[in-house]
């Protein structure tokens, strides 16, 4: 599940998802926006914030490179 799709589903802001997963602000809207990917560090923070439901792949797509 990508992260814009699990706020839109929890009904969460981008500053309370912030709060919750102790990632800056301004970084999050990065991800978010795709200016950024996150690092191995923020990206553990997403999944445990998330519950497992962001995951690397949702935004690395590393899936894809199966099929090619």
């Amino acid at each position: 599940m990508k992260l814009r799709e699990f706020l839109r589903l929890e009904k969460k802001t981008i500053a309370e998802f912030s709060n919750e997963s102790g990632v800056d602000y301004d970084t999050l809207k990065k991800h978010l926006y795709k200016e950024r990917h996150p690092s191995r560090n923020i990206m553990r923070q997403y999944f445990i914030a998330t519950k497992g439901k962001v995951t690397p792949n949702d935004f690395y797509n590393f899936a894809d490179e199966i099929t090619k």
